[in-house]
């Protein structure tokens, strides 16, 4: 059972979601419910000779600290997953530690 039902049980943990943009744009962001098994995260792009792209969501758990690709229009990403527990926890620019909805 993951922690996040372990310490509140029936509430779903509450991200802030924007599509991918370059790092510097500004962007609109919108509260989600995140699903079972999800934490909130921040995904990075970066690619030589292109500003580092950055998007919010909801992530799978198993994405958490790893490494994937995304292309963005056209070109494609290296991404890193960085995630955070705790209602919009993913509001800071780069999350650094995970937070617990339990303390």
């Amino acid at each position: 059972m993951s922690l996040v039902y372990d310490c509140v049980l029936g509430a779903a943990l509450q991200c802030l979601k924007y599509d991918f943009t370059a790092f510097d744009a500004p962007r609109q962001l919108t509260p989600v419910p995140c699903q079972a098994g999800q934490l909130c995260a921040t995904i990075r792009g970066h690619a030589a000779g292109h500003k580092t792209i950055v998007r919010k969501s909801c992530v799978d758990q198993v994405k958490c600290s790893t490494q994937d690709t995304a292309t963005w229009p056209r070109v494609t990403y290296t991404t890193s997953y960085t995630c955070c527990q705790g209602d919009f926890c993913n509001q800071a620019r780069a999350p650094e530690h995970p937070r617990s909805r339990c303390l």
